[in-house]
């Protein structure tokens, strides 16, 4: 399962990427550059060394200073470069808008080597200074060297990401991810569960089905059974946020094609609550005690729609919660038993107390297609019993 692009940046290897930082006659970068580069270059690493198992390794270079962009900031507007799609991609304005950057990039820079360029803005830009949330991905550019493939990330500007403190490398992570094969945004979209779903959130971790696709997950660390051959069993789950060698995912076949998993999820390396995310997302999540498993449905052959689903009028079928299932999505969380929440955890930023019923803590329960799985109790590991309904 994975989308449409074309690879350009393996799961398994090595990855060639640059940051590069730019600023603007109008903006210009921060004075603690050599700081923000070594902080968020060190935690992208990190990251990907710890989920991928050491199975895929980058070679992150940087340019040390601040690249002066020719034009002010209203020049890097994407309505300044609309014009026609290209319609295997549909990035035509954020591709162009990538290009009048390495327009000037290429003439300094030889960027032949990567496939990857992460660029890296001024903080604390000004509402509508700057477009930078912009993704153009695996698309052919110009360079002075002659044409190359390459994604080209913005970091973060204001808006989302920047009202809720994010980092920068966590927006790289959450690209790439897509490079590697990943669709992510699933299950539970914008919800607080995982860097793939939300980089804003507070947690930073892959969710277990995501690590498990791109074979990054140990066997050591999945219980594994099927639904016609369960057998009763208590499993102690490690919290995907924790980096340890514990358990860290139930998976039970349904069918051929469908797989129910349980995961765990609290504090750990790979958590983070920032002042900044907690006021704009008006998070309600402790300091300490922050526990709950989630259970999920994993379509294993699914395959994105070429168009997204509509009503006649073109309008869209609702308001999408992340986890509605008129959406085409690979997974779906599911809710605990009787779907009444027992916390009052922040589960979706902004959300009615109803998303608390996906979240089970001690004591919930899950019953799924004849699959009983109990929270029995919480400590240093989350202890699951599974047995049949």
């Amino acid at each position: 399962m994975g989308n449409v692009y074309p690879r350009i940046n393996p799961s398994v290897g090595v990855n060639d990427a640059i940051i590069i930082p730019v600023d603007y006659p109008d903006f210009e970068g921060d004075k603690n550059l050599g700081e923000i580069i070594k902080s968020n270059r060190e935690q992208y690493l990190k990251w990907i060394d710890y989920f991928s198992s050491g199975k895929l390794k980058t070679n992150l270079d940087f340019v040390d200073h601040w690249i002066r962009m020719p034009q002010k900031t209203s020049f890097y507007r994407i309505p300044n470069f609309e014009g026609e799609n290209d319609h295997r991609t549909n990035q035509g304005s954020t591709t162009r808008l990538a290009q009048a950057y390495l327009d000037h990039i290429t003439t300094l820079v030889d960027l032949t080597k990567y496939r990857t360029v992460f660029l890296l803005f001024p903080s604390d830009p000004k509402p509508g200074v700057l477009d930078t949330g912009f993704p153009p991905r695996m698309v052919e550019f110009t360079l002075k060297e002659g044409k190359r493939t390459l994604s080209v990330f913005g970091g973060i500007g204001h808006g989302y990401d920047y009202a809720a403190g994010t980092p920068p490398w966590a927006v790289w992570i959450h690209e790439i991810s897509h490079d590697w094969g990943l669709y992510g945004h699933a299950p539970g979209n914008g919800w607080m569960t995982g860097i793939l779903v939300n980089q804003s959130g507070v947690s930073q971790a892959m969710n277990a089905w995501e690590r498990f696709l791109m074979t990054w997950m140990p066997d050591s660390l999945v219980y594994c059974d099927t639904k016609d051959t369960l057998r009763s069993a208590t499993v102690q789950l490690s919290a995907l946020e924790r980096s340890d060698q514990q358990t860290k995912m139930i998976a039970i076949a349904l069918d051929a094609q469908r797989l129910l998993v349980v995961e765990s999820h609290g504090h750990g390396e790979w958590f983070q609550k920032r002042p900044k995310q907690v006021e704009f997302l008006r998070l309600n999540i402790p300091d300490n005690g922050f526990y709950y498993i989630v259970a999920y449905i994993v379509d294993t052959s699914f395959k994105a729609p070429s168009a997204p689903l509509v009503n006649p009028d073109g309008s869209s079928l609702r308001e999408d919660d992340g986890n509605d299932p008129l959406f085409p999505r690979h997974a779906y969380f599911l809710k605990v038993e009787g779907g009444v929440g027992s916390h009052n955890y922040t589960i979706v930023p902004s959300k009615p107390s109803s998303y608390l019923a996906y979240a089970a803590v001690q004591g919930d329960s899950f019953t799924i297609e004849g699959i009983k799985i109990q929270f029995l109790s919480t400590g240093d590991y989350e202890t699951i019993a599974i047995s049949k309904a």
